[in-house]
């Protein structure tokens, strides 16, 4: 019997592929130049005639260029210094492949240079052009500031280059049709753990009297430290077979190129071998007739998956039945909690003894993924189960649409008792939060002595509920404390036990903590300081989880329960210059612990490793209630994790998402490799950055230089999750009155 094939049509996959051509002109400064700045590079400047460019920094920046066929060519460029130097002239030089092509003196002011690149140098596809700069005497042997702003540069020209556009797709073909234009090529990104093969129906060239052409087809496993090319001729069906790739993605490249090198007078030279420099004020020759290949309904065919589907679930767990005894559902959120601060991710200090017990019986998954830095689009995702660009409410005024399906109004569907109460204003029932609770209970910021209501009040008023309820079906509690949450200002003992160091009484004050945030430290320490106020603030929190648990089997509400504990999102101590939240996201923001108890049991001391994220915890809920998913969910349930039975969970992308006025920033995490999409506000520019975290759990060392498949996939993966998430209408603004707005002012929210 022959194996299951699924066949994935790369016609409709097109939105998802990564676009090259060849290189002709960088403009330095527009937004279309950005995608060519690797590193090394500034933001977007103007000079004060109004002329776009960017700075290179420090001692070298990064560019790339797109190269068709690989040949002689060479590169013309505008730029000017700010080096200065007190014997030799400033100088830069030019580095291709690890070789340096050519060495110049910066002369004053701004000036057109040009240095040939060798073809022996360049590959098709990407070739990366390093410039390095030098000070002359005046920095010999001096450390250099990776922010020194050194060359400005304001237009490249690639001198012979020859683009003939893009490839695209023919809306009006027959049959699916990829033309893919000479010099230019489309990649995509696939895990193909047991191989496959690429199939075309015929590969043609066009139009009717281009030059012969030819389809190179690059296969590059990121684990290779380089592609490896097949030519495939024009005519007839054509059929690749590609190797099996049991670890990391792979990116298939196609790239249409002239069957032999074309001489002036063809369409790939539009003019004279030797071009004559051109002014930056001098229109270009015209560009070259367009010609390339066409392929015809070409498609991946690989082995159909055979690991779990998300059907199905954990071999040992059944869904409750009635007669058993309802399943309650507790979600216990602390608050601007980070892992590495408790014992059970490993912390040292004693911060946590309640939480670790509860750990040890119950499943502890270890690289959890909040799906923002900030409390109100965060809780959004774990309500709903979607991303914030899905659900909408990624600004500080936007509330929850109504008719979006969310936790506490299916389990009030499914006759449960659906009770809250939150102690941050971010979740205030002005936002959409209270619906589908029957008591939802704001205790007010500003209301005691603490900035935030504390814990032990939440436990207060909830057991005074629990002790005169009388109803005995299903119960639903989402409670959300605050403890940890800027101010830092504990209570005793805590303080003394975990904070007896910290000598300045206005640590941890708002007025300390606005200080740090204006850069303005107080003293040195600062950072220690906090961290260690902070680490008292979570023992509180940790002492009122714990009494919550006794509660719950006092009343014996405990062995049946699912119970998920987990945070909204981390908290910065200047990891990355900034403080707090709600700016970055940095590990030290998104990375949250999740710690969930399934009832009778099952899972007890469990450490789960594969990646789990706060938009899982509402299918995971319905999963082991039993209940249907709804329509659309973008997580899925941690059940099957269980036993490590999650076969496809070991590739789940984490995305995370902030939007602020100044730009907006997504991230693509997947195992230790992580992705930062910054996208400017004004221009739409962006920036790239690629990490990997288990060799740098910091995030210092921008990598997606040293990993082009591995930066492609995830971008490819971010590319889809566009595509998903996009909304047609922002989210609904709120109605927010001027108490609460005031309070979530001091908050530094709005």
């Amino acid at each position: 019997m022959p194996e299951p094939v699924q066949s994935v049509d790369l016609v409709a996959l097109f939105g998802l592929a990564e676009l090259e051509s060849e290189t002709e002109q960088i403009e330095f400064g527009s937004p279309e130049a950005r995608s060519h700045l690797l590193e090394g590079w500034s933001f977007n400047q103007k000079t004060p005639e109004g002329r776009d460019f960017v700075w290179g920094l420090g001692s070298r920046s990064l560019l790339r260029i797109g190269v068709g066929e690989a040949r002689d060519l060479r590169l013309r460029f505008r730029a000017w210094s700010a080096l200065s130097s007190e014997g030799e002239p400033p100088s830069l030089e030019v580095v291709v492949a690890g070789q340096g092509v050519g060495s110049t003196p910066l002369r004053p002011g701004a000036a057109w240079y040009s240095v040939p690149i060798p073809g022996a140098l360049l590959v098709p596809g990407e070739n990366r052009i390093e410039f390095r700069y030098s000070a002359g005497e005046a920095t010999s042997g001096e450390p250099v500031d990776p922010e020194r702003q050194s060359v400005a540069f304001e237009r490249l020209e690639v001198m012979q280059a020859a683009s003939f556009g893009l490839p695209e797709v023919l809306a009006d073909a027959e049959k699916p049709v990829l033309r893919v234009p000479f010099r230019s090529s489309l990649a995509y990104y696939w895990r193909l753990p047991q191989g496959g093969e690429l199939a075309i129906e015929s590969v043609r060239t066009w139009p009717e009297g281009a030059p012969p052409g030819r389809l190179e087809v690059e296969v590059w496993p990121a684990s290779a430290a380089a592609p490896e090319t097949v030519w495939l001729e024009t005519g007839s069906a054509k059929t690749l077979s590609l190797p099996p790739v049991p670890a990391g993605p792979v990116r298939v490249l196609l790239r249409a190129a002239f069957a032999a090198e074309p001489g002036p007078n063809q369409p790939g030279e539009p003019g004279p071998n030797q071009p004559p420099e051109l002014g930056p004020n001098q229109p270009p020759e015209p560009g070259p007739m367009p010609a390339g290949l066409d392929l015809v309904a070409p498609v991946l065919r690989t082995p159909a998956a055979q690991a779990r589907g998300s059907g199905e679930t954990h071999a040992a767990w059944q869904p409750p039945d009635a007669a058993a005894g309802p399943t309650h559902v507790f979600v216990y959120m602390i608050d601007t909690l980070r892992p590495d601060h408790l014992g059970a991710y490993g912390y040292r200090r004693p911060t946590s003894p309640h939480i670790d017990a509860f750990a040890r019986d119950a499943t502890l998954f270890v690289d959890a993924v909040a799906q923002s830095s900030w409390t109100r689009p965060a809780v959004a995702s774990i309500f709903t189960g979607l991303h914030p660009p899905t659900h909408g409410v990624v600004q500080a005024t936007l509330a929850l649409e109504e008719g979006l399906p969310s936790l506490p109004e299916i389990l009030q569907d499914l006759g449960y008792q659906t009770w809250g109460i939150i102690t941050n204003g971010n979740v205030a029932p002005d936002f959409g939060f209270g619906r589908g609770f029957e008591r939802y209970h704001y205790l007010r910021e500003g209301q005691s002595g603490e900035m935030h209501q504390l814990s032990d009040r939440v436990n207060e008023l909830l057991f005074g509920w629990l002790d005169a309820r009388e109803r005995q079906g299903p119960l639903f509690l989402y409670l959300h404390s605050t403890d940890p949450h800027s101010p830092y200002t504990p209570r005793s003992p805590f303080r003394e036990k975990l904070a007896g160091a910290v000598s300045d009484p206005e640590a941890g004050t708002r007025a300390y903590m606005r200080r740090l945030q204006l850069g303005e430290a107080p003293e040195r320490g600062a950072a220690q300081f906090v961290r260690s106020l902070y680490d008292a603030e979570i023992a509180f929190n940790d002492a009122s989880f714990g009494a919550f648990i006794e509660k719950l089997k006092e009343l014996d509400l405990y062995a049946s329960s699912l119970i998920v504990l987990l945070s909204d999102h981390g908290e910065a101590f200047a990891e990355h210059g900034s403080w707090q939240h709600g700016t970055t996201l940095y590990e030290e923001v998104v990375a949250i612990p999740l710690v969930i108890k399934f009832p009778h049991g099952l899972g007890r001391g469990e450490v789960v490793t594969t990646t789990a994220r706060q938009v899982d915890v509402l299918p995971t809920i319905l999963e082991v209630l039993g209940h249907e998913l709804p329509a659309r969910l973008e997580g899925r349930s941690l059940l099957s994790e269980l036993d490590g039975q999650g076969g496809p969970a070991t590739s789940v992308t984490a995305f995370s998402h902030l939007a602020r006025r100044r730009g907006e920033w997504t991230t693509a995490t997947q195992g230790q490799r992580k992705l930062i999409r910054t996208t400017f506000a004004g221009d739409g520019s962006q920036h790239v950055r690629l990490f990997e975290l288990q060799d740098d759990p910091t995030e210092r060392s921008d990598v997606a230089a040293l990993h082009p498949v591995w930066r492609g996939y995830l971008l490819s993966q971010l590319r889809h999750f566009d595509s998903l998430s996009r909304r047609d209408e922002e989210a609904p603004a709120a109605e927010i009155p001027p108490e609460l707005r005031e309070r979530l002012e001091a908050l530094g929210y709005m």
